[in-house]
């Protein structure tokens, strides 16, 4: 919402048509921003990824802002993408950073330019990436891949940081953790769905107050350069 408050051409991708529809239509009432926009948006599959990075280009020559914040959570058996990968380690790491790769040449274009990618403190929760159970179902572990999905953004983000600070410095690059918000994230577990629906909900932060980070990520010029 604050992005569209601060005048952003804003472009919304999502698998989910009929809710992504439904919050640009809302979004346009609360901020009379009426130029946002919703493109359909699949992260577990490689081909869907560059059919939306092809329609953004379509639709503006320049990206100043890009957000990366899909994520799935504690998918209790291996549930493959199209191309095979574990979907928690393919959709919070791969889609987002095949993503950043294809649209970069739009970002570079940009005057000033901030790339933001949603990670977690979970990447504290291993110290290396389970690269076996990324394909082999016999190898994958929930919360193993999760973590390792996070920590693959966190050093995914230090790395092109790093990159960019030599070749573009006017592009801003950071991660972040929203703090546990409470979103449908949970919803793959039935444990923890329980226990953030009827259980522990008033320990998580309402998702607009987790959105408030990526915001200021966005937004402030305080981190503008860092």
């Amino acid at each position: 919402m604050a992005i569209a408050d601060a005048g952003y051409h804003l472009i919304i991708g999502d698998r989910a048509t009929e809710l992504g529809i439904r919050a640009v239509e809302s979004i346009k009432a609360k901020t009379g921003n009426m130029n946002v926009e919703f493109v359909y948006l699949d992260l577990g599959s490689f081909a869907e990824v560059r059919s939306f990075a092809q329609e953004i280009s379509r639709r503006t020559q320049i990206v100043d802002l890009l957000i990366n914040n899909a994520g799935v959570m504690a998918l209790p058996t291996f549930r493959p993408t199209v191309e095979g990968h574990d979907s928690q380690f393919g959709i919070n790491y791969l889609g987002h950073f095949y993503l950043t790769h294809l649209l970069l040449p739009l970002v570079k274009k940009a005057p000033k330019a901030r790339i933001v990618m949603t990670a977690s403190s979970a990447h504290y929760g291993t110290d290396k990436i389970n690269y076996p159970g990324i394909t082999d179902r016999k190898a994958y572990h929930p919360s193993g891949n999760y973590c390792g999905s996070k920590l693959a953004t966190v050093l995914y983000v230090r790395y092109l940081a790093r990159q960019l600070a030599q070749s573009h410095p006017n592009i801003t690059v950071n991660c972040l953790h929203p703090g546990a918000c409470h979103t449908n994230l949970f919803k793959h577990s039935l444990l923890l769905h329980i226990l953030t629906t009827i259980g522990f909900q008033w320990l998580l932060r309402p998702a607009s107050r987790g959105a408030r980070t990526i915001t200021y990520l966005s937004l402030s010029e305080e981190v503008e350069g860092i």
